[in-house]
């Protein structure tokens, strides 16, 4: 008898390679089907669920590396690393107050150096390598790591370790992600997230207006023009279903978790519940509960949505107090969980 839950290679196009290397977590019995591709950004390609006699795939441009984006936005599920957001340095802030027009560049300063580097980081188009993989007693699970290296740190000055663990047990979707500091002369600052970009709604039948979110979040952080805090807070009640016919729900920070409750769902009326949760799990605890996030964006024009799940805030690498340090040696450790719930 086959096995119910499985890791096995496979391949996919990917760009000018017909047969690029990718690698499948299966669970038959909870019907759901994952493709992960490490060659870009080792991230989640396609998420594939079972309804009924028909399979339907919920991530938005799972695959497809062809045609351009509609409105610039790749879309399926990057991690967003070293950064989350976008990161502009204190003196490109100035001269934006000082005149109206946004920086042209993502950059930071560290060492007494001003750094280039793209918006929610490098992580996301990066080739990741297979560390382990493998399945059993109703788990599959596929690991792979980014090390440093010159590309890296011509825009990222330090050295380290970063790696993520995919599993796939009775249909709940697990990502663990640890980085860890090498020995670097001071400590390394970062903040990270998933960008998970799903198609809404999930089957594609009935309108986007109709699902709703609810959350353990209670404040929305309000924005400026560049996406980054304003410094205004609101308080939310998520803790019924908001429908998506209020748009401010679909582009928006949400913040007030605790780390032992940091969940968001995400509800198609015609199909399922999506549960998102976080967790901190490092060996000595380096986020603060206020650094913890939900960020929303979503357009019923292309139908998708994103709930995405960020540890720091938005300019962390310029504004240490927003984001996370590791020092050398350091370790951390971050749970995220997509739950279906029928």
């Amino acid at each position: 008898m086959p096995e119910a839950v499985v890791c096995s290679r496979a391949f996919v196009p990917f760009r000018s390679n017909p047969r690029a290397e990718a690698w499948r977590l299966e669970d038959a019995g909870a019907g759901v089907r994952l493709v992960v591709l490490p060659e870009d950004g080792g991230e989640i390609v396609s998420w594939q669920v079972r309804l009924g006699a028909r399979r339907h795939e919920i991530l938005y441009r799972a695959l497809d590396y062809v045609s351009m984006p509609p409105d610039g936005w790749d879309g399926r599920a990057p991690l967003l690393w070293p950064c989350a957001g976008r990161s502009f340095t204190r003196a490109r802030l100035a001269a934006w107050r000082r005149t109206g027009r946004k920086p042209r560049r993502n950059s930071y300063r560290c060492g007494g150096r001003e750094y280039a580097i793209p918006g929610h980081g490098f992580a996301r188009h990066a080739p990741w390598s297979v560390e382990e993989y493998g399945y059993g007693l109703g788990e599959a699970w596929l690991k792979l790591v980014l090390r440093s290296g010159p590309e890296t740190r011509a825009c990222y000055p330090f050295d380290f370790t970063a790696s993520v663990r995919y599993t796939l047990a009775g249909g709940v979707v697990g990502l663990r992600y640890e980085i860890e500091a090498g020995d670097n002369a001071r400590a390394m600052p970062f903040t990270l997230g998933n960008h998970i970009s799903l198609n809404l709604p999930f089957t594609g039948r009935g309108k986007f207006e109709d699902c709703a979110i609810r959350s353990s979040a209670d404040t929305i952080l309000r924005q400026n023009a560049l996406c980054l805090l304003s410094g205004e807070r609101a308080p939310v009640d998520l803790s019924r279903p908001q429908p998506l016919s209020r748009p401010e729900l679909c582009d928006t920070v949400l913040a007030g978790l605790r780390n032992e409750a940091a969940w968001f769902e995400l509800r198609d009326p015609r199909a399922f519940t999506l549960r998102v949760t976080q967790r901190e799990s490092s060996p000595r605890r380096i986020a603060s509960d206020g650094q913890l996030l939900f960020v929303t964006w979503g357009t019923p024009t292309h139908r998708y949505f994103c709930p995405e799940p960020w540890v720091g805030l938005p300019n962390g690498l310029n504004d240490r107090r927003a984001g996370l340090a590791l020092p050398a040696g350091g370790r951390f450790v971050w749970d995220v969980a997509f739950e279906i719930v029928r």
